[in-house]
C-alpha cells in the first residue's frame, strides 16, 4: 500500500492513535498529545487522525493555537465549540448546553459583551461547564477534539484542558494536541497537562536514510545516489519539513542533483527556515 511522504516511518504513531481512537469510540476517552521539534510531522498525523476519525464515523472538532491569540481567553476552546453550538438546531442546542454545561453558553453566545462571561470570578464554572459540554456532546455521538499547535494556546484554554484531561476517562472522547517541547518553565499550565497521568504523549522520530532517500526520489529523481541522500540527511537531521524544502530546491537543480548541490543549497533553505521560525 502506497504511504504519503509525509507519513512515512510513522506507522508505530499512526498505530497509537488508532488504538486510542478505538478505545474512545468504545468510551474509554483519552488525551493524546504529539510532540516534537517544529517540522517533525505532528500535523501530518493530526491530519491522519482527524481523516480517520471522519472515515469511522466520529464527530470531529477542530482548534488550532495561534501565537497572535494567546490573549484571547478561552480563544481555542471557543473555536473547538463555537460553530458546533451556532450551526445546532434550537433542540440540539439545548441538549449540549444542558445541566450543568449551561455554565458555557454565555462564553459561546454571538451577542454583543457576551464574551465578558469568562471573567476571573466565573473561570470555575466556564471550564465546568466546558467539561460538561464536551460530555453531553459525546454521548450524542463518539466526539474528537484535535487541536494544532497546543503549544500557542491562551492560557484558559489550557487550564481547561488539563481540567478535562483529568476527567475524560470513561467518555467516548478523544482528545488529540500537537505541541512542541516546552520551551520554558513558565508555560505551567501546558506542563501540567503534559505531565498528567492520563496524557499519552507521542513522539516522533527523525527520518532514517532509508526514508530520506525515498523522499528524494520521488521529488528528485529515480535511483539516488548514496552519497546524495546522505548529505541531505546530515544536511537536514531527518527532519520532513526541512527535507521537503531541500527536495524542492534541488528539484531546481535537475535530475542530476549531487551531494555537493545539497552542500551549496542547504546553508539558504534550512536559514530561511529558521528566519521564519524566529520571525513568528
Amino acid at each position: 500500500m502506497h504511504v504519503a511522504a509525509s507519513l512515512l516511518e510513522r506507522e508505530d504513531e499512526l498505530a497509537a492513535l488508532d488504538a486510542a481512537l478505538v478505545r474512545a469510540r468504545h468510551g474509554e476517552g483519552g488525551f493524546v498529545v504529539v510532540e516534537g521539534a517544529a517540522g517533525i510531522g505532528k500535523t501530518s498525523l493530526l491530519r491522519a487522525l482527524r481523516a480517520r476519525a471522519e472515515e469511522g464515523g466520529l464527530r470531529l472538532l477542530t482548534a488550532r493555537g495561534s501565537e497572535l491569540e494567546q490573549t484571547l481567553p478561552y480563544g481555542v476552546a471557543r473555536q473547538l465549540f463555537e460553530r458546533a453550538v451556532a450551526r445546532a438546531t434550537p433542540e440540539e442546542r439545548d441538549d449540549a448546553l444542558s445541566g450543568a454545561a449551561a455554565h458555557a453558553a454565555p462564553l459561546l453566545s454571538a451577542e454583543p459583551g457576551a464574551a465578558s462571561a469568562a471573567d476571573a470570578d466565573a473561570a470555575f464554572a466556564v471550564m465546568h461547564g466546558l467539561y460538561w459540554l464536551a460530555a453531553n456532546l459525546a454521548e450524542r455521538e463518539p466526539l474528537v477534539l484535535a487541536i494544532d499547535d497546543l503549544h500557542w494556546a491562551d492560557a484558559s484554554s489550557l487550564r481547561w484542558l488539563a481540567y478535562l484531561a483529568r476527567r475524560i476517562e470513561g467518555l467516548p472522547l478523544l482528545a488529540l494536541a500537537t505541541v512542541r517541547p516546552l520551551q520554558s518553565e513558565s508555560d505551567a499550565a501546558l506542563a501540567e497537562l503534559l505531565a498528567d497521568p492520563a496524557t499519552l504523549t507521542v513522539r516522533p522520530s527523525p527520518l532514517t536514510h532509508e526514508a530520506v532517500a525515498v523522499i528524494l526520489g520521488e521529488r528528485v529523481a529515480n535511483g539516488v545516489a548514496a552519497d546524495l541522500s546522505a548529505a541531505a540527511h546530515a544536511a537536514t537531521a531527518g527532519n520532513p519539513l526541512l527535507l521537503r524544502e531541500l527536495a524542492g530546491a534541488l528539484a531546481g537543480a535537475g535530475p542530476a542533483a549531487e551531494a555537493e548541490d545539497v552542500r551549496r543549497l542547504a546553508p539558504e533553505v534550512l536559514s530561511r527556515r529558521v528566519r521564519l521560525e524566529l520571525a513568528r
